[in-house]
């Protein structure tokens, strides 16, 4: 019994591992957008957020907090936002810049507001990932393993991105708010709808 709870608890580990590189990469892209679009702002006042449609757009979603809609048609938040324990081992804790919500595999992945398609990249291991600018504010949307808009591309509330994909716990979608500025992730489920 201990042995096999000694097996148990390294394959976590491991499984524990892989995640957090996933996300510290996930993390460190995030970072370098934002940290770009922000340089582009204070370089000129010509991006979406300056805009007319862009700064009406980043009212709207500032005055939709808490009735976003989520970004899957069916799901549940299996990993919630900030630092918590990990659930099965103890002295480890598990950070996140946004939320998971596990779905069925396959599933499509919507906006939550109408914007821009500012980035749509590639992380190795980790699918790809599509940022909205909301004016305000940024979306961004990981785990996906298709993605069916591009750059620049305007968008709806409810448009389709892409679809999830499973990378080893189960088809997962993973949603990020950010304030335009970039200073520091929100927490995405005061924003969507409960």
């Amino acid at each position: 019994l201990v042995s096999d709870f000694q097996s148990r608890e390294r394959e976590l580990r491991d499984q524990l591992a892989v995640e957090e590189a996933r996300r510290a990469e996930l993390g460190k892209a995030i970072e370098r957008i934002m940290a770009e679009a922000r340089r582009a702002a204070e370089r000129s006042s010509t991006g979406f957020a300056a805009t007319p449609e862009g700064q009406v757009i980043g009212a709207e979603f500032t005055a939709n907090k808490g009735r976003l809609p989520w970004p899957v048609a069916e799901g549940v938040v299996v990993g919630r936002f900030g630092t918590h324990p990990h659930p099965s081992l103890p002295g480890i804790r598990i950070e996140r810049r946004g939320i998971d919500i596990a779905t069925s595999g396959g599933s499509t992945v919507s906006a939550i507001f109408s914007g821009r398609v500012s980035n749509v990249i590639t992380i190795p291991g980790g699918g790809m990932v599509v940022m909205l600018d909301h004016g305000s504010h940024r979306s961004v949307y990981a785990n996906l393993g298709s993605v069916e808009v591009a750059q620049g591309e305007d968008l709806r509330t409810g448009q389709t991105l892409g679809t999830v994909i499973d990378l080893g716990e189960g088809p997962r979608a993973h949603l990020e708010i950010w304030n335009a500025k970039g200073s520091a992730p929100l927490d995405p489920a005061q924003w969507i709808a409960q």
